[in-house]
């Protein structure tokens, strides 16, 4: 692995399983989702969302996005993950 990591001149592995908010990528329907979480958010009138989407297509980072984008003094963050 090493000498893959030194060939592209990577400083970590890639893909791995994880999600890591660094590696997000903002596309136009990701901005989108996190707008529309964030309104849900802050509208304060709707108190329940959902986030969907196809397998590998940046829920869980979205979602980890929008956690991390609020106060933790203000807000309480409970996540429901069904994969099933």
């Amino acid at each position: 692995m090493n000498d893959f990591l030194q060939h592209w001149n990577l400083l970590r592995k890639p893909f791995e399983a994880t999600w890591d908010t660094r590696f997000y990528f903002r596309s136009p329907q990701h901005s989108e989702a996190l707008e529309r979480l964030f309104y849900l958010v802050h509208e304060r009138t709707m108190n329940l969302g959902m986030l969907t989407g196809e397998i590998g297509c940046g829920k869980t980072l979205t979602a980890a996005l929008l956690s991390q984008a609020l106060d933790p003094a203000e807000y309480l963050v409970a996540v429901c993950e069904n994969s099933g």
